[in-house]
């Protein structure tokens, strides 16, 4: 049986500038965290914060991705939140990899020798279902 991974997303928070809105999806103090990696050009990475994923992203890659878009003239909206994975299987694994983008779900698909993953359904919808209402 597959297991569902829990997400919660509650859009609490919205943080605007430029073009790029950031929105707390999770109420989370991490998903804050992410947030202001972005916002803040002077914050600082450490041992603590850096072990922080920001929407399946590493939080430094996460600032990298996001930062220049402040810059651009179009609004883009981005749900921030905090996946939390309720087991340890692979399918729930394989989740998780998928929201950080389709070369971490191939690579980590590989590694767990899972060829169908197409098949593998994350709260209830199909994993590409999943990633793409995360995306939203």
């Amino acid at each position: 049986m597959l297991k569902a991974l829990a997400l919660c997303l509650s859009f609490l928070s919205v943080y605007a500038f430029a073009g790029v809105e950031l929105e707390n999806g999770d109420n989370s103090q991490e998903a804050n965290m992410c947030i202001d990696a972005v916002l803040d050009e002077s914050f600082e990475f450490n041992a603590k914060n850096e072990k922080i994923s920001c929407n399946g992203m590493a939080i430094k890659n996460f600032a990298k991705k996001y930062r220049p878009r402040m810059l651009e003239a179009t609004e883009t909206k981005v749900v921030v939140y905090q996946l939390e994975a309720t087991s340890e299987d692979k399918e729930t694994q394989l989740c998780i990899a998928a929201a950080g983008g389709r070369q971490k779900l191939i690579s980590l698909a590989r590694a767990l020798n899972y060829d169908d993953y197409n098949k593998v359904k994350c709260n209830g919808k199909g994993i590409n279902e999943f990633v793409k209402d995360l995306r939203k």
